[in-house]
């Protein structure tokens, strides 16, 4: 009777405690604390706050236009997230984009990007992995949104510097 109790003990065990202590392990492996999510928003808001435009120019070898200078140097702008953009608030909603949260520009950033949009600055980000990007080494670029998932790049505005005048507009 003892054996039959031990067994049945270590078959539940096996079942639902292994698969149990196994996912309590992983998550506290792979989950970010709280400390290191406040370090990561930190960070990301002091590069966003403090571009390299220099880096940047490098990495493309050619210095920015213009209109991403002035992006950059509007720091109240930086800082707006989670609303959508289009040409007047009577757009439709397929003529309407999402934006996330703007991207830092600085060495990091234009090292870390899709295969296949590496001659792309991204700027913008939807929040789910796809950006908005621009050819940097024309004067006022038009606007593309890469799907990250599809590779599909989408134009969106003739120039950069019309796209940051459209009509801005929270989420609903």
């Amino acid at each position: 009777m003892k054996d039959v109790i031990l067994t049945v003990f270590w078959i539940v065990f096996l079942m639902l405690g292994l698969p149990i202590l196994i996912l309590w392990i992983r998550d506290k492996i792979s989950e970010p604390s709280q400390e290191e999510m406040e370090e990561y928003s930190r960070r990301f808001r002091e590069r966003l706050m403090n571009p390299d435009f220099e880096a940047v120019a490098k990495y493309f070898r050619h210095t920015l236009p213009q209109a991403i200078v002035e992006l950059y140097q509007n720091q109240e702008e930086l800082m707006r997230g989670d609303f959508k953009i289009a040409l007047s608030k009577d757009s439709s909603e397929d003529e309407q984009w999402y934006i996330g949260f703007y991207m830092p520009a600085d060495a990091e950033a234009v090292q870390l990007t899709w295969p296949g949009v590496e001659k792309f600055f991204a700027f913008a980000n939807d929040g789910c992995g796809n950006d908005y990007i621009v050819d940097p080494t024309l004067d006022d670029p038009p606007v593309k949104f890469h799907d990250h998932e599809t590779g599909e790049i989408i134009h969106v505005c003739d120039t950069l510097s019309q796209f940051m005048t459209w009509s801005k507009f929270e989420v609903d």
